[in-house]
């Protein structure tokens, strides 16, 4: 029959198998040849006959493509404003603070992670809402609903709790009574790491790299596009999370693009051009 052999066998826990259909003797190999070499969706392919994970190049983000537009400015510890805040609430608070930019669509300030582990922690929030002058902010509607709840009506108007609603398509739904706001979780998640992909121009620029901004990176790269196909044949695309690696901070950065479009003035641009150039992603300066 054969025996396995583990390809490290330092790692003791845990462990996994895969088993291709290639070793099913109710499976002519002939047939997974032809399916190989006409199949139109590759990922179920190697997905389902061949037990290897796949996922399209253009729906896997690296890391390299997030860290490319750091600039090298550090994260600043207090901002004029207007500021937006995009808040990941868990065990931890994940924090995205951006800004509108004078050579980009938008500069990210501030990138923190912060405990949450008692009602007093939420004051943390509320600092940073001061420290960074910011005119609107998305957090997560749960785990801690009541306490998000209290959060909104400390500011209220300029804090929104977010739910994802797989009904919701197109633009987001903001609730100005209820200061909360629903969208669609791919078409969001899909908009906001388009930001590190371009087509013309620098769309985002990051502080200047370090661990933090490095971990981000991780974050946001951890969530991988996948295809779902239902018995009646329809299809979607939902994102999921690579095994691993956290993906609070590619939420909290999600969120935090929901709030660009609001009401969140137009900042003074930067008047000094050597700071302009100061900030820019290293490897981009110069540009026309």
């Amino acid at each position: 029959i054969g025996e396995w052999v583990a390809a490290k066998p330092s790692i003791r826990t845990p462990h996994g198998y895969r088993l291709s259909q290639l070793f099913s003797v109710h499976i002519d190999p002939a047939e997974i040849a032809k399916e190989y070499s006409t199949t139109r969706h590759p990922d179920v392919f190697y997905n389902l006959s061949i037990g290897i994970g796949w996922v399209h190049a253009a729906d896997r983000l690296e890391t390299t493509e997030v860290t490319r537009w750091c600039g090298t400015l550090p994260q600043r510890r207090t901002d004029p404003g207007p500021c937006s805040m995009g808040v990941d609430q868990g065990n931890n608070f994940h924090v995205v603070i951006s800004r509108p930019s004078p050579f980009a669509q938008r500069q990210i300030v501030h990138i923190g992670e912060y405990p949450n582990r008692v009602d007093s922690d939420w004051g943390k929030l509320d600092e940073l809402m001061a420290r960074y002058h910011v005119g609107r902010c998305v957090i997560d509607a749960l785990p801690s609903q009541n306490s998000a709840r209290s959060f909104a009506l400390r500011h209220a108007g300029r804090i929104y709790l977010n739910t994802y609603g797989a009904e919701v398509r197109g633009r987001p739904i903001w609730d100005d009574q209820n200061y909360t706001v629903r969208e669609n979780r791919t078409e969001l998640l899909d908009a906001s790491r388009a930001l590190f992909r371009p087509p013309t121009g620098i769309a985002v620029v990051l502080p200047r790299e370090d661990d933090m901004v490095k971990i981000f990176a991780q974050h946001v790269c951890a969530l991988l596009k996948k295809r779902e196909e239902a018995e009646n044949g329809s299809v979607r695309y939902i994102y999921v999370h690579a095994a691993g690696t956290p993906d609070h901070w590619a939420h909290a950065w999600a969120y935090d693009t929901l709030c660009w479009g609001e009401d969140v003035a137009p900042s003074k641009p930067l008047s000094s051009p050597t700071l302009v150039a100061m900030a820019m992603p290293v490897g981009r300066r110069g540009m026309r």
